[in-house]
């Protein structure tokens, strides 16, 4: 089981840890700021890297957090959630899209820091609760659903892009390298040899996303087995 760390912006991922269960990921998550080059970058991370050791190092390396708060850290939502409903935003904006026959708002609402947890200082660089609520339209049934993250960005950050762009990591990622590579259906068990390949895969999903010829990625890869001036071309990116 890998935990990763993946570049929106390049839409590459970065870097790999491995666990050995999957109930060992808050393991390796602390791990994963010390990999790639990650000043100035906004890191955003799901419920599970929710921790103050990794807020700390992120803060110390010259990036900024938005790590979300779930029911696996009880206290902390209740105390996130109680600070975004008695006080009033800072900012409050909302994103809409519609396609794939349902139309889905997302309202985001941004609280300078508030959290009764953190009067000890305990997460280092702190600066905002984010409370965004989001409302799924699909024919005539209508579903709603909060969520929070804290932040160590001001207000007028674009929160709403930022940690959308987080949720994106299943389509991107994860799911692309089974869909283009099968990697949840290989079986490699041998010492290192399903980290290694994983590492190899992920190189060469990076440099078929650099090309952007209109094929889809698995007609890339079969191009790049056929045709060797194109592998090269690939490889030269």
């Amino acid at each position: 089981h890998l935990v990763h760390a993946r570049s929106v912006e390049n839409n590459i991922c970065s870097g790999q840890r491995k666990t050995e269960t999957k109930g060992n990921e808050i393991t390796a998550i602390p791990e994963l700021p010390d990999l790639p080059d990650i000043r100035e970058s906004i890191i955003t991370i799901d419920a599970t890297g929710t921790q103050t050791a990794v807020s700390t190092r992120i803060i110390d390396r010259g990036a900024g957090y938005i790590p979300a708060v779930k029911e696996n850290q009880k206290t902390l939502r209740e105390e996130a959630e109680a600070a975004c409903n008695r006080n009033r935003p800072a900012a409050d904006y909302t994103e809409a899209d519609k396609g794939h026959g349902r139309m889905e708002t997302r309202r985001c609402e941004v609280f300078e820091k508030g959290l009764t947890a953190d009067f000890e200082n305990r997460w280092k660089g702190l600066q905002s609760i984010i409370e965004i609520t989001a409302t799924r339209e699909i024919e005539e049934k209508v579903s709603a659903e909060e969520r929070f993250c804290i932040g160590s960005l001001y207000a007028s950050q674009p929160f709403n892009r930022y940690i959308r762009n987080r949720r994106g990591a299943e389509n991107s990622l994860h799911r692309t390298l089974d869909t283009v590579f099968q990697e949840d259906g290989q079986r490699k068990r041998t010492r290192h040899a399903a980290e290694n390949f994983a590492v190899v895969r992920k190189i060469a999903l990076n440099l078929l996303k650099k090309d952007r010829g209109k094929e889809s990625l698995r007609s890339k890869r079969l191009k790049a087995a056929w045709n060797k001036d194109y592998l090269i071309q690939l490889i030269k990116f």
